[in-house]
């Protein structure tokens, strides 16, 4: 077998076109605990949500949803959403995952619409309507994992902390995850509280493990190859069948985002470059050896059929690392994207928020 060969068949499903998302809140957040999941717990069953996309909720995007961005690390323009209500009980800020946009995460909105929060959500750079760093703008490219933190910081600071909420979550997706851990292990105790969906915290590199892909990404670095797909990694695929897919068993929630890249292919990230790869893993290794790194209550819901990233790392830093405050519940059933789950999982996710709102109130 050639080593490009024994490469790709263990990084094949290594980062692929989308890893990615989503939620977030506290009890007093509902103003009573009942509030959101005493009505329908998604405002569009997946049945309707092809349709409802293109009208109801389109309505609600352009009418309610702002657009706006600022300069971040090296001035790379930085993209974020705003959804504002009148006399706010609070903010979400959301942190997406891999290769995501923050309007992919318009179906949450819309179902939280009137539950009283402003909601603030990042295109991290490189992704969404963000700024894109290589002239093959599809390819997922970051110089320093650092950037993304940088960013995120200049969000918190300026665009949702300065409203002065009384109380103030954050919800982060899979490496949207990671640069939240990060951001709170310099900023322990700026938000209320914490929930993460899949945080991307060890990477699942497919029977490598770090020791061996770690090197083998410097090596193809310290060649020259920093902004070239990492082994198995393509260009975002239109024409990507649901039936392949190892993120969602949502066939709907599949098809919604890959459709919104289809008409807006401003928005599509296809795989990563080996440098992305080698700050990942550089990254993820540093941060899972730091104590204390969740100082509020944090509720980290682990995938129990991730394919992307591995539960090991998420119980390093939750459970062995953060024990005060960080708890991991498994979400059976669910695949990568927790939160763009099969209708089922995404009532039980929401049901297992429910209770932990209750204890962090």
């Amino acid at each position: 077998m050639k080593f490009s060969e024994y490469l790709n068949m263990y990084f094949g499903f290594f980062f692929a076109s989308q890893l990615c998302q989503e939620f977030l809140c506290v009890k007093t957040f509902f103003g009573s605990l009942g509030f959101f999941f005493t009505k329908s717990v998604w405002a569009v069953p997946e049945q309707i949500l092809a349709a409802e996309l293109k009208t109801t909720i389109e309505s609600f995007r352009v009418e309610k949803i702002e657009s706006n961005e600022f300069q971040g690390v090296d001035n790379v323009k930085i993209h974020y959403l705003a959804y504002r209500t009148k006399n706010p009980r609070g903010v979400i800020a959301l942190s997406p995952g891999q290769s995501e946009a923050a309007i992919k995460y318009i179906e949450l909105v819309y179902d939280l619409r009137d539950a009283g929060y402003d909601i603030f959500i990042i295109d991290h750079r490189g992704q969404g309507l963000s700024g894109r760093l290589l002239p093959d703008s599809v390819k997922s490219h970051v110089l320093r994992f650092d950037d993304y933190v940088e960013d995120f910081a200049q969000f918190v600071h300026k665009v949702v902390q300065p409203h002065r909420y009384a109380k103030s979550f954050l919800l982060a997706h899979s490496m949207g995850g990671t640069i939240a851990a990060e951001f709170l292990f310099r900023v322990p105790k700026i938000f209320s509280a914490v929930i993460l969906t899949a945080p991307m915290l060890e990477i699942d590199t497919k029977g490598l493990g770090y020791t061996i892909a770690g090197p083998i990404a410097a090596v193809l670095s310290a060649i020259g190859r920093d902004d070239k797909y990492a082994p198995g990694q393509k260009p975002f695929d239109a024409k990507a069948p649901f039936v392949k897919n190892t993120l969602t068993s949502s066939e709907a929630r599949f098809n919604l985002f890959r459709d919104m890249r289809i008409e807006h292919p401003e928005l599509a990230v296809g795989g990563a470059t080996v440098l992305w790869l080698k700050n990942a893993l550089k990254f993820t290794l540093e941060l899972r050896e730091k104590n204390n790194v969740f100082q509020v209550p944090t509720l980290l819901l682990q995938a129990e059929k991730d394919s992307w990233v591995k539960p090991g790392g998420q119980n390093e830093i939750c459970k062995k690392r953060s024990p005060k405050f960080c708890k991991v519940q498994i979400v059976k059933g669910s695949r990568h994207e927790i939160l763009m789950e099969r209708d089922a999982i995404r009532d039980q996710v929401l049901k297992t928020i429910d209770a932990f709102i209750a204890e962090v109130d």
